[in-house]
C-alpha cells in the first residue's frame, strides 16, 4: 500500500493575515448585527436571529475543525446547514427587509463564523507544535 499525504493540519492551513482579519471583522460584523436588531420593527425576533446565527456560524466551524484537526474530513452537514441557514436568512431579508430578521440572521452566521475561527486558529496552531 502506498501512504496518502495529508496537508498540513495546522495553522498553515490558514491564509497569513486570518487571525487578524478574523479578529477585526467578527467584533464588527456582530455590532452590525447588533445594530440591525435595534433598528428592527420587531426587535425580540430579530434578536433571536442574531443569536441562532451566532451560535450555527460558532458551532459548525468548532465541530467542523475539531474533526478536521483530528485527521477526518471536514463534515459536509456543517456545509449544508450553513447553507441552509444562509438561504432561510436570504428569505427573512426578503420578507422583512435587510433592517430585520433576515439581516440580523445573516450578521450572526458570519459573525459566529469570523469569531470561531479565530478559536480554530489558535487550536490548529497547538497541533503545529506536536
Amino acid at each position: 500500500m502506498t501512504e496518502v499525504e495529508v496537508e498540513d493540519r495546522d495553522d498553515r492551513a490558514w491564509p497569513k493575515g486570518a487571525m487578524p482579519v478574523s479578529l477585526l471583522v467578527g467584533p464588527a460584523v456582530v455590532a452590525a448585527g447588533i445594530t440591525v436588531t435595534a433598528a428592527s420593527n420587531h426587535v425580540a425576533l430579530a434578536a433571536v436571529c442574531l443569536l441562532a446565527g451566532l451560535v450555527v456560524g460558532s458551532s459548525l466551524i468548532v465541530i467542523g475543525i475539531r474533526r478536521w484537526l483530528g485527521g477526518q474530513a471536514f463534515p459536509a452537514a456543517c456545509g449544508m446547514v450553513s447553507g441552509l441557514v444562509a438561504v432561510g436568512g436570504m428569505i427573512l431579508t426578503w420578507k422583512t427587509g435587510f433592517v430585520g430578521a433576515g439581516g440580523a440572521l445573516l450578521l450572526g452566521l458570519g459573525g459566529g463564523c469570523l469569531l470561531a475561527n479565530v478559536w480554530a486558529i489558535r487550536s490548529a496552531r497547538r497541533n503545529r507544535r506536536r
